[in-house]
């Protein structure tokens, strides 16, 4: 073979054009999986510092269900999304959940996603509307297995304050729905006969349902079914009870005292035994004007004492119309020892934590003599813990309304409007601990829609971190008060550090004034990865050709 051949211009230059070609061709190739492959979120370089677009190790494991066929019977679960994948893609918001699903279903065969442009064609998802008047956006999602689905909007996937994105929970809220779908049996159950505002499952559409619907559905999102429950009507409790809730109360427990009878149980012992023998639940929100001594009396026995009085606040408030300040901000727990902050302590541990608000609210008051803690009598290494959950700033006053007007019974000072007690016992041979939780606010809107729908508050977060902690229904609960969050990053979760994303952001609304979608601008890792692609690559082909022409022509 002539070496010098290899080497003479004619070759060289046919050499250089094959380059170029070679070179333009692998550019179209780029181009071509950089918009494809992402459509699955296949082919994606994360660059959020808290791996937004990647899964975690922990929920891999919290999703192992996924690969049980047993469990999932046959069937396929289906996280939907409403809209097609570039707007998906193009969605600060929508974007994390939906990666996060891709890969999910990559992780596992049980799963698929979908996406369907409900503006486009509406009818795709009737079926998931609970009633004719339903209406699911195309920020929805969905996520199915068989006959039971779930609809949440993007916004659930973060927690949110304020208009603004402060920490990202997809993983944990999106683990949890999916096993709620399996079935359990957990029950979440509103005790009636007493007055009070409940969720009928049967008339969804009622006055009473529609002021909970918000909470009935962070119940379902906790894994829980809802029902009603009559003490009068039942010897016990039910076993597949994880939660009992007394929702505003008109009249006292008195039911089922009967003198003359030694095997009566009243309404009061039917709902100790579900606390103390089943390490139970129980839920209480309470108007401050109602008086209800039975129940009251119970409760005094949980370290839980209601005041009579309606708080107001004139240094954390929200101003009514009327210029009154019985609409507060409610005032977290900062003890890291406490209960209130395990259980909500992501919340806290932000620069500035969003905010929750309690509107006409009383206060409540440890009963306890000398502390918030009491030995339980009569038993071995049992005890009962009181602690605040939201107060006031210590600038609140209490005020009794009666015939000469308000009269002021507390002066400035901080004031629990609501708090948590639990009670402990520990296992003198194997030394575990076991819970029972009793949750009063004296509040009585304290669970109702018009305070959970506020996506301004955190109040819906709030709640459902309460309700995962005491009920205890599914993996994701734990034994222990502040159970493991898959946002927590002491548990390998995902935590907001870039703070752009939770102030930079810009909303795209359709014909009806609905939020279509939220774009956020690109982070600065993400530009120069877009730069070296869009820019930075044809430049050097562009070179290449140059130099191929110019040596073509001249040399």
């Amino acid at each position: 073979m002539n070496i010098k051949k290899l080497f003479s211009p004619r070759v060289r230059n046919r050499t250089f054009a094959v380059i170029t070609v070679l070179v333009i061709a692998l550019l179209f190739l780029l181009n071509f999986l950089l918009t494809t492959l992402p459509q699955k979120g296949a082919f994606i370089v994360d660059m959020t510092p808290e791996g937004l677009h990647t899964l975690t190790d922990r929920m891999v494991e919290e999703c192992a269900f996924l690969a049980d066929d047993e469990k999932m019977a046959g069937e396929k679960m289906t996280v939907t999304f409403c809209a097609d994948p570039d707007q998906l893609i193009s969605s600060a918001v929508l974007r994390p959940t939906y990666f996060m699903a891709c890969a999910l279903e990559r992780e596992y065969d049980n799963l698929e996603v979908k996406t369907v442009n409900i503006a486009q064609n509406p009818t795709a998802v009737a079926r998931y509307k609970t009633t004719s008047l339903s209406k699911i956006q195309q920020t929805d999602v969905i996520v199915s297995h068989g006959n039971v689905y779930r609809v949440l909007s993007a916004d659930a996937f973060w927690i949110t304050a304020n208009n603004a994105y402060w920490s990202y929970n997809g993983e944990y809220r999106l683990a949890s729905l999916l096993l709620s779908l399996l079935g359990t049996q957990s029950k979440a159950y509103f005790i009636t006969g007493h007055g009070e505002t409940v969720y009928n499952p049967d008339q969804p559409e009622s006055e009473d349902s529609l002021r909970l619907a918000y909470f009935v559905n962070l119940l379902r999102e906790c894994g829980m079914s809802v029902g009603v429950l009559d003490l009068m009507q039942v010897d016990e409790i039910p076993e597949d009870c994880a939660l009992l809730i007394i929702n505003n109360p008109q009249t006292d427990y008195v039911g089922g005292v009967d003198l003359d009878s030694f095997y009566a149980v009243s309404e009061v012992e039917k709902i100790d035994r579900f606390l103390v023998d089943h390490q139970g639940a129980l839920a209480v929100a309470k108007d401050y004007r109602v008086s209800l001594p039975t129940l009251e009396y119970y409760l005094k026995e949980w370290g839980i004492g209601f005041g009579k009085a309606q708080v107001r606040d004139e240094k954390e408030y929200i101003k009514n119309a009327d210029g009154t300040f019985t609409t507060l901000i409610g005032q977290y727990d900062t003890d890291t020892e406490g209960y209130g902050y395990a259980i909500y302590g992501d919340f806290v541990s932000t620069v500035t934590s969003p905010e929750v608000i309690i509107k006409d609210t009383g206060y409540v008051e440890c009963t306890f003599e000398e502390s918030l803690s009491k030995d339980e009598d009569g038993t071995f290494r049992t005890s009962r813990n009181y602690a605040p959950f939201l107060s006031t700033s210590v600038e609140a006053r209490a005020f009794v309304r009666d015939a000469l007007g308000d009269v002021l019974v507390k002066d400035y000072g901080k004031l629990d409007t609501s708090a948590v007690s639990v009670r402990m016992t520990t296992d003198s041979m194997s030394s575990e601990n076991s819970y029972s939780y009793v949750f009063a606010a004296a509040c009585a809107t304290f669970f109702e829609s018009d305070v959970l729908s506020n996506t301004s508050y955190a109040n819906y977060d709030i709640v459902s971190a309460l309700v995962r902690n005491i009920s205890r229904v599914d993996e994701h609960a734990s034994t222990d008060l502040g159970g493991t969050s898959l946002n927590s990053e002491k548990y390998g979760g995902k935590q907001l550090l870039d703070t752009t994303i939770a102030t930079q952001y810009t909303e795209v609304y359709d014909q009806n004034m609905d939020v279509v979608e939220v774009n956020q601008p690109l982070g600065v890792g993400m530009t120069i990865f877009i730069y070296i692609f869009i820019f930075i690559m044809p430049l050097i082909a562009l070179g290449v050709g140059v130099v191929v022409a110019i040596r073509r022509r001249y040399l």
